[in-house]
């Protein structure tokens, strides 16, 4: 009966636990990292003296998984593992066939398996690994320091649901971060969109207010850009933004900013420029894209009319300076187009 209140006892924790971590998915209250570590501790849990460890895939793209979240951990040395998407090693397969593989003494000895445990100083466990779709998301590896030991179904089976919690969560991240991506970006260009701009322009004024910093402002206009739709086409049209997007990215400052902040109208934040250096890095923009070919077949060419401003000369507030750049956008655009006024 000690027994069956123990179990009965764990399972209810282990209930208790991912109600807890569904409703902090649903509600998006916690970042990634610390819910997969609440994730791998209660995961953890569910075996006696339980430890475990979450690999995650590397940033840069290389397709190798490192342990990003670790528990309980002693004298396993599993902080050492990596495991790499189309590699040979025991994790790495479990990983490419996206199989769980439990390993308790009902486990068919092999040398692979045994080498396994002899390098990492592990003897019971469960690799389950995390994915949607195409996309391997990680491999939770839950594992029990017990000699003799015979995984129960209703533990494997719990443990599968907080794998598929970790699914769950790391997709919700996903899914928030391409939500704001979405928010404070251009969905043509991929530059910034105007509500971003306008917004880290105020608080650049605010700085280089506190710091006595130049901070200028450059709002881009293209010349006849309706007739050149009308001549090519919409899709022509598309290509040539993106075009001038990559343009502005490619002559970005270390700590610049470029913008799409209307239909025809591109804007850059150049923190530390004062306006002669802003005027100077916007004529070098003009050329660029006055020589540069727009059309994917074809040639076609555009040019700009820009205006530039600095704070605090031309405006205290983000709006001010705004104005007063599209003013002289204006000036440009009654002097003959294609021309910088500063």
């Amino acid at each position: 009966m000690r027994e069956i209140n123990v179990d009965i006892h764990k399972k209810v924790m282990a209930l208790s636990s991912l109600l807890q971590i569904g409703d902090t998915i649903s509600a998006r209250s916690i970042q990634i990292e610390p819910l997969l570590s609440l994730i791998v501790e209660r995961s953890a849990s569910v075996l006696d003296t339980g430890y475990g460890a979450f690999y995650s895939p590397a940033k840069d793209g290389s397709g190798i998984f490192k342990a990003g979240v670790l528990y309980n951990l002693d004298s396993e040395k599993l902080t050492d593992v990596t495991i790499k998407k189309g590699g040979h090693e025991f994790l790495d397969r479990i990983l490419e066939a996206r199989a769980i593989v439990t390993v308790d003494k009902s486990a068919k000895p092999s040398k692979e398996l045994e080498s396994f445990r002899s390098a990492y100083n592990v003897k019971n466990f469960l690799v389950i690994p995390v994915y949607s779709g195409r996309n391997d998301l990680g491999v939770l590896f839950i594992g029990s320091r017990i000699e003799d030991l015979r995984f129960k179904d209703d533990d494997i089976e719990l443990l599968k649901v907080f794998a598929k919690q970790a699914t769950i969560a790391i997709e919700s991240d996903i899914l928030s971060k391409k939500t704001d991506q979405l928010a404070i970006k251009d969905d043509l260009t991929d530059l910034y969109n105007k509500t971003f701009i306008m917004g880290r322009l105020e608080e650049e004024i605010r700085r280089a207010i506190f710091y006595q910093r130049p901070c200028s402002f450059i709002v881009f206009n293209i010349d006849n850009f309706r007739k050149f739709r009308d001549t090519h086409g919409e899709l022509a049209a598309e290509e040539a933004l993106k075009r001038l997007a990559k343009i502005f990215r490619d002559n970005l400052t270390p700590v610049g900013k470029a913008a799409r902040i209307g239909g025809d109208d591109f804007a850059m934040l150049l923190p530390e420029k004062n306006k002669k250096e802003a005027g100077d890095i916007a004529e070098g923009l003009r050329k660029k894209i006055e020589g540069a070919n727009l059309l994917r077949q074809g040639q076609a060419s555009l040019t700009v009319s820009c205006g530039v401003g600095e704070n605090p000369i031309d405006g205290a507030t983000a709006e001010e300076l705004y104005k007063k750049a599209t003013a002289a956008v204006k000036e440009a655009k009654s002097m003959g187009k294609n021309r910088v006024v500063v």
